[in-house]
């Protein structure tokens, strides 16, 4: 079954997630799948490091300030996506290899963070 969720935006970036959040998981109960990429400092879903969403604790969407990118994003917490069936890490391109190296340590990326909360992820590369 395919579930379409319409989304509207707001100004606010915390009533966007918390409407998101509503919405999305009044109508999906689990997520079947989830590619997501990996960015060169090892961000995923843009959950950045040294950002506040890498602690949220509920299951859903929250707001996050990437400071680096001068911007408010809307993200999907390690609450949710540490419960997705079957999720793919993308990690291509090569501004990626220095990143893949540190793939599966014991550091504080968020990558690392996802992959220590689950017991599989999958890793797609071209390295």
């Amino acid at each position: 079954k395919l579930n379409i969720i319409e989304y509207t935006y707001h100004k606010n970036p915390h009533h966007s997630a918390e409407k998101y959040t509503t919405e999305v998981l009044n109508k999906v109960d689990k997520f079947n799948a989830a590619i997501l990429g990996v960015g060169e400092d090892g961000h995923i879903a843009s959950l950045f490091p040294n950002t506040t969403a890498l602690d949220a604790d509920e299951k859903g969407f929250v707001e996050n300030e990437v400071n680096i990118l001068s911007r408010w994003r809307i993200t999907s917490t390690y609450e949710l996506l540490k419960d997705v069936e079957n999720l793919y890490l993308l990690v291509t391109g090569e501004n990626k290899k220095e990143i893949i190296k540190e793939i599966g340590k014991e550091n504080n990326l968020p990558v690392n963070k996802l992959i220590r909360s689950r017991k599989k992820t999958i890793l797609l590369t071209d390295q």
